[in-house]
């Protein structure tokens, strides 16, 4: 469950009073002025991103039938400029390998076994219906090339 301000107040705890929980999470009911607490325990990871707690939390059930509340935060923005490494960089396209560039980085090592793959599906069933004399097109035809597409 996604659920705002409206429902579920999240609270900071007590210094003075509260010893093990971080948050409170006050929950709205069915009956008027009577809420529901549920303590909530901070997670390191999530207190150590910088950014401003929103009034939003998510209520989960897990597989093993517990539950999770995860709280949300902004986190400001921060877009790195992109910096080639180089200026330029040669490619050569070929069928065995898809890619391979001037230092080495090999790209689609075993493209051309995929590419016989997709022809001794597509092939037999396109002179099969030239055989036949049918049109080469057919949904089944179709669907072979577009998953070769894919």
């Amino acid at each position: 469950m996604n659920l705002d301000n409206k429902v579920a107040v999240i609270t900071e705890k007590i210094t003075d009073k509260a010893k093990t929980f971080d948050y409170w999470l006050r929950l709205s009911t069915f009956e008027k002025g009577k809420p529901v607490y549920m303590p909530v325990q901070s997670n390191e990871y999530f207190d150590g991103i910088a950014g401003d707690r929103r009034k939003f939390c998510q209520v989960n059930l897990t597989d093993k039938h517990e539950i999770s509340i995860s709280f949300i935060k902004e986190v400001p923005a921060h877009k790195k400029d992109y910096v080639p490494a180089t200026d330029k960089i040669c490619v050569d396209i070929g069928l065995v390998t898809a890619m391979a560039t001037d230092r080495g980085d090999l790209f689609g090592r075993d493209f051309m076994d995929c590419l016989v793959h997709y022809d001794n599906r597509i092939t037999p069933l396109a002179a099969n219906r030239q055989r036949q004399g049918l049109p080469v097109r057919s949904p089944r035809y179709d669907r072979r090339v577009a998953e070769l597409r894919e």
